[in-house]
């Protein structure tokens, strides 16, 4: 018997094998896991769903959608199945989602045999494997762009159910994650009439109408039922948790939200692994239609999409120090402890010069049992120079020595090994210094 797996059965099966191993039957994933728990568990205990809760205080980091559907599915499914892996159902339904739209646009852009050749180079994505097992606002996020530019790529064709479809995504992302969704989404729809002339037509009018009123209840709903009940969690929220968070600001001065951010290039300079193997068809793609893809509006949005989304993704600073945090007073002292459970701090190695020769003699073991070769120790030299060098060099020598086994001279002709005993670290004999204990 033959199995089409681009068929709608198989699909849903081989969806249903991707989602379900590494979902349920586990502890909490840190960090985001354990307080994403913890919200929902608190809504199915108080049903309130306006003001997200950790452990008695307010978390306005992120609007309540995600966790209110996560306790929803508890609600419904809990039991049969324990109460977090019930929860964790809501992970599963949004990426149903996300990818449902995904092949949607896929099939009203290109045609209706790629909706499923789209849905199934997503799911080879490496780099969605984690984020999409785990039970973090940023799956509902994803489901909400997806169900936006499914209306982008149906409002040619049909405007009003375009038009829908383009407010409720941004709706769903607003709720999500707050105002990323229709911040860079409003940028598409804008950019869209003023880049390209296919889009300055009455009907695109007509459908930014309908995304408009689609969007607007999903607005104003939750916000204004916070404000309703505390002015300063909704200025706290909309205000710090949005704008400050977003632009890097700390308390309305300039700086980033304390500790050590990601580097604002680290979309740009992952994206291979993050889009790896969609990002080769995609190039392919740019490649092959490079005259013509501005006059052609299935490759408008896609690529409009991406020169949007990703430069505003990495002009984010949303990496924060908690016990920075701790210490101006914008974060329990209390909570911070219940969470640092284990602290470990690891200095840098120019701080433990010491540790080098324990370092170099676990190398040369495990490169001695990868070739097949005897261990017989490390030369006095070797290691007196790889602890004179400064940091930058020392490592390289170590990269090169491990890297190039056999060569018996690092760096710039300086000797890795003067035994050259084939590892490129070993000692001549007489001259061996003893490997120290096993820790």
């Amino acid at each position: 018997m033959k199995i089409n797996v681009l068929s709608l059965p198989a699909l849903l099966l081989i969806f249903v094998v991707w989602i379900t191993p590494g979902l349920f039957g586990r502890d909490p994933w840190k960090a985001d896991e354990p307080y994403s728990f913890g919200i929902a568990y608190h809504m199915v205990q108080t049903g309130d769903w306006v003001v997200p809760t950790l452990t008695g205080e307010p978390f306005l980091e992120k609007p309540p959608l995600f966790y209110l559907t996560a306790a929803g599915f508890g609600l419904l499914f809990s039991p049969p199945l324990d109460q977090f892996d019930a929860m964790r159902l809501a992970t599963a339904f949004y990426m149903f989602l996300a990818f449902l739209f995904f092949a949607l646009t896929a099939r009203e852009l290109y045609g209706r045999e790629y909706g499923a050749i789209a849905v199934l180079l997503l799911l080879g994505c490496i780099h969605l494997q984690v984020t999409a097992h785990k039970l973090v606002t940023d799956v509902a996020l994803f489901a909400g762009f997806a169900i936006a530019f499914y209306g982008f790529a149906l409002c040619g064709r049909r405007q009003t159910a375009g038009g829908f479809w383009i407010g409720t995504g941004t709706g769903v992302g607003f709720l999500a994650k707050g105002l990323i969704a229709p911040g860079m989404l409003g940028i598409v729809a804008v950019a869209l009439p003023a880049l390209f002339s296919q889009w300055r037509r009455k009907n695109y009018g007509v459908s930014l109408a309908v995304a408009f009123a689609a969007v607007l209840p999903w607005l104003v709903i939750w916000p204004a039922a916070l404000y309703g009940r505390s002015p300063a969690f909704f200025r706290e929220w909309f205000w710090h948790q949005n704008f400050c968070r977003f632009l890097g600001f700390n308390g309305g001065s300039v700086g980033f939200n304390g500790g050590s951010p990601d580097p604002h290039s680290w979309y740009i300079l992952n994206l291979p692994l993050l889009a790896w193997p969609v990002i080769l068809p995609a190039f392919w793609s740019l490649w092959h239609f490079r005259r013509s893809w501005r006059e052609q509006p299935l490759f408008q949005v896609p690529r409009l999409a991406a020169t949007v989304i990703r430069p505003g993704l990495s002009a984010a600073a949303t990496n924060r120090s908690l016990k920075e945090a701790v210490e101006v007073g914008q974060f329990r002292d209390d909570l911070f402890y219940r969470l640092n459970v284990l602290y470990i701090y690891l200095p840098p190695l120019r701080e433990r010069r010491g540790d080098i020769p324990i370092l170099v003699h676990r190398f040369v073991r495990d490169l001695s049992r990868q070739h097949g070769r005897e261990f017989r120790g490390i030369a006095e030299e070797a290691i007196e120079l790889l602890d004179s060098q400064p940091e930058s060099e020392r490592y390289q020598d170590l990269r090169e020595c491990r890297a190039a086994p056999g060569r018996g001279t690092g760096r710039a002709g300086r000797p890795c090994c003067p035994a050259g005993c084939g590892t490129g670290c070993a000692a001549p004999p007489g001259r061996s210094r003893s490997p120290p204990p096993a820790a």
